[in-house]
């Protein structure tokens, strides 16, 4: 969601922009006083903005720009409160015209998941500048989660054809080509992104089910297995892989024991609360010929889908009184 050199070079209030050697000072002085967190550290170092304005001789704007870049800090941790919320309607009030804080608005109500006045917001800062790489994408992104990608697709092929090299922008893309149903093409997206970020997880994982539904069942184990091995744990990426090495067409392929080790391990990550992850488990079992454990792990799934999901709690149900007698002692 966030790209900090440019928010900083477009949305200051100063005659000349900012140069990229006054953009890492900050960042650096915010990495000092705030350990890892060096970005979000940034936003809120004192310090680092008195250095930084300093360098430049910048007087006006300096309490407005703290004010917005604390309020983008606290979206990075997502502290999307009220109070986060009215301050950042505060700022569209009182300059309706600066884009970056219809921006902010409109990442506010994406993160609190309230995407008519995110869609809303994140419209105005297109209607000022049509442009907008942070806004085109996160109107994308409101629209993805919506599942309407065809409202997403000319937003994101509009800041690719003004930043070819947006790497946010190409995994969006890869996203909304994989959604509907253009595998090549969404495999096209990721493999850019892998070539210039090879530690991206999320790109491992859709390249990962892009090449699945292109038959190419082996590179897909190995994006889905990359994936989760740079982000253990990660269910988005776990899930695909167990289910591939239960039943991949290829029968060299599938690897029962695995898949249960990497459901088992989605499981521990997630604390026994995703039921999907508790499905797959029960899968792995199944394959391993081990009903006592399937029975296990369907009755914690029927537990947590039961009281939003009816149906699907008694579609577990069946599946696990259909089970054979138990043949074996109650040890993992």
């Amino acid at each position: 969601m966030l790209d900090f050199e440019k928010t900083l070079e477009r949305t200051l209030a100063v005659a000349q922009p900012m140069a990229s050697e006054d953009i890492r000072k900050l960042e650096a002085l915010g990495y000092v006083a705030g350990g890892q967190a060096s970005i979000a550290a940034a936003y809120t170092n004192t310090d680092a903005w008195a250095e930084l304005f300093h360098l430049r001789d910048i007087k006006d704007g300096l309490a407005i720009s703290r004010q917005s870049f604390s309020i983008r800090a606290r979206i990075v941790v997502n502290e999307v409160g009220d109070e986060v919320l009215e301050q950042a309607r505060h700022l569209v009030a009182a300059s309706p015209e600066t884009v970056f804080f219809h921006n902010l608005l409109g990442c506010i109500h994406l993160r609190r998941d309230e995407f008519e006045p995110a869609v809303a917001a994140l419209t105005r800062a297109l209607a000022l500048n049509p442009d907008y790489s942070e806004s085109l994408n996160n109107l994308a992104m409101a629209y993805i989660v919506q599942n309407r990608f065809a409202d997403a697709e000319p937003l994101l092929r509009r800041d690719i054809e003004n930043m070819p090299q947006s790497l946010r922008a190409h995994k969006s893309m890869g996203y909304v080509m994989l959604k509907t149903n253009r595998p090549k093409l969404a495999r096209e997206h990721f493999e850019f992104v892998l070539r210039r970020e090879p530690q991206s997880h999320g790109a491992h994982r859709y390249l990962g089910e892009a090449l699945e539904q292109l038959g190419d069942e082996t590179a897909a184990r190995d994006h889905y297995a990359e994936s989760l091995r740079l982000n253990p744990g990660w269910i988005s990426a776990a899930l695909p892989l167990a289910r591939l090495l239960l039943t991949a067409r290829d029968a060299a392929l599938r690897d029962p024991t695995r898949a249960l080790q990497v459901a088992w391990e989605a499981c521990e990550a997630a604390e026994h609360r995703d039921a999907q992850a508790l499905v797959a488990l029960a899968d792995a079992y199944q394959a391993l010929n081990r009903p006592h454990k399937v029975r296990e792990a369907l009755d914690e799934a029927i537990a947590l889908v039961a009281p939003a999901d009816p149906a699907e709690a008694d579609r577990l149900r069946a599946r696990r009184d259909a089970l054979a007698p138990d043949r074996e002692p109650a040890a993992r």
